[in-house]
């Protein structure tokens, strides 16, 4: 397979990395964390969606890794910037995200208290990605206090996607039959 883009620039040897606007930072900026955050929980995403066996929650997850690659992108660029990425995170991407929630809520029906991970691999998959959300949520809570981030929707995303990823992982936990009923 021949590889057409040069991975290797040699650029961040010295501990610098550049932006997308084109500044550059420390590798251990707060946005670096956030992005490196953002990345681990992409990632962890597809691992959950190649594991999966159910059609529309693996559709479900690869929209979300696609928004997760839209934030990547607004933590990327300074805040009010001119080289501000087209496409964010929107309230409209928020809603979709609850929309699900809402819907896995009601047909799972879970019993109140807390509920002990590890059931099966395939959800044991989807709460180590969302744990890892929720860390990027934690990073980016602290991008807002720090005034790094303007648009108020991604925190309320993230912490809807905590949410939906967390039912996902109890539908499951679900025998075939039930999640037919589901579905």
């Amino acid at each position: 397979m021949e590889c057409m883009m040069e991975i290797s620039t040699k650029k961040g040897d010295s501990g610098y990395t550049s932006l997308l606007r084109g500044a550059r930072v420390p590798k251990h900026h707060l946005i670096i964390e956030a992005g490196g955050s953002l990345d681990e929980a992409n990632s962890l995403l597809g691992l959950a969606r190649a594991a999966l066996k159910e059609k529309r929650i693996k559709r479900i997850i690869l929209q979300v890794q696609k928004h997760l690659f839209t934030m990547g992108a607004e933590f990327s660029v300074s805040k009010g910037g001119r080289n501000s990425p087209t496409k964010r995170i929107s309230e409209q991407d928020v809603q979709w995200l609850e929309r699900f929630v809402e819907e896995f809520e009601e047909s799972l029906a879970l019993p109140p208290g807390f509920i002990a991970f590890g059931q099966n691999e395939d959800s044991s998959h989807l709460d180590v990605a969302r744990t890892s959300v929720r860390k990027v949520e934690r990073i980016t809570t602290r991008m807002k206090s720090e005034n790094m981030i303007e648009n108020p929707f991604i925190l309320k995303y993230l912490n809807r996607l905590s949410d939906l990823i967390f039912l996902l992982a109890c539908f499951e936990e679900k025998e075939d039959e039930k999640k037919r009923e589901i579905n």
